[in-house]
């Protein structure tokens, strides 16, 4: 888990993402790397859904994965390799562990999120959550409102020792997710990424999910449904058979995948 990207990896890596220009650690470089990514690289679940495989996390298996092979994955996968490359390109940078809310209750950890350091200051970065996670690294400051470039809202509030993410939605702030300010190691998200994979409580395990940013909007697939967002207007397509599911995978997320 702890190797690091060769230069010809991290060349790979960039011409996958089609990132081209300066690559210093720059809060420029930052933003248009977390912006290709999220255009490029889809999040999905394909490997625990219809293998029922717990995703391998050293960085051998999701170079192979992700550049290697053009597939996706989900936050332990993408966010750990997108942490590999920002340390090869000279960024300061750390795992921190999140929760995803889902209701009032306090949910387990089983989210991984990164934390970039710039000229004395921190940016929430987040390329492995897919929906409607940030297009572009935040600057962590409390109780602001910060406008993204997606359009959207967001907030960070301090609770204690966790930090709350905030969407906004119809004028009002509601949470994301719960992460802790504190960095961990990258080996903590082991058993994280285990009850992930298997766990009924989660959803990776329930229904088949893929989700990328496109230039004009999104396009994901959420159990057996093909759903295109473009300037506003959305078209949905039911994917009833393995066959229509692979066309689309390939199609729309630049995924080759045998169904079983």
């Amino acid at each position: 888990m702890y190797t690091c990207l060769s230069e010809p990896q991290v060349a790979a890596y960039l011409e996958r993402i089609g990132y081209c220009g300066e690559v210093s650690p720059s809060l420029s470089v930052l933003k248009k790397l977390v912006y290709c990514h999220s255009t490029s690289v889809p999040f999905e679940n394909l490997d625990v859904y219809y293998c029922r495989k717990e995703p391998e996390l050293t960085c051998a298996a999701l170079y192979e994965k992700i550049v290697v092979r053009r597939r996706g994955g989900y936050c332990f996968e993408l966010n750990g390799l997108f942490l590999k490359l920002l340390s090869a390109l000279g960024f300061c940078a750390a795992p921190h562990i999140a929760r995803i809310k889902k209701g009032d209750f306090l949910p387990p950890p089983s989210h991984e999120i990164l934390i970039a350091e710039l000229c004395g200051e921190r940016y929430f970065v987040d390329v492995g959550f897919g929906g409607p996670a940030p297009s572009a690294p935040l600057k962590l400051i409390y109780d602001c409102e910060i406008e993204c470039t997606s359009g959207r809202t967001y907030r960070f509030e301090k609770r204690g020792a966790l930090v709350a993410l905030q969407l906004k939605k119809g004028g009002i702030f509601s949470d994301m997710m719960l992460f802790s300010e504190a960095p961990c190691d990258e080996i903590d998200f082991l058993p994280l990424n285990a009850f992930c994979a298997y766990s009924p409580k989660e959803p990776f395990v329930h229904k088949p999910m893929a989700w990328l940013r496109t230039e004009k909007g999104k396009v994901s697939i959420d159990d057996n449904l093909l759903r295109i967002e473009c300037e506003g207007k959305t078209a949905e397509t039911p994917l009833d058979s393995s066959d229509k599911m692979t066309d689309a995978l390939e199609k729309h997320f630049g995924i080759t995948f045998a169904i079983k």
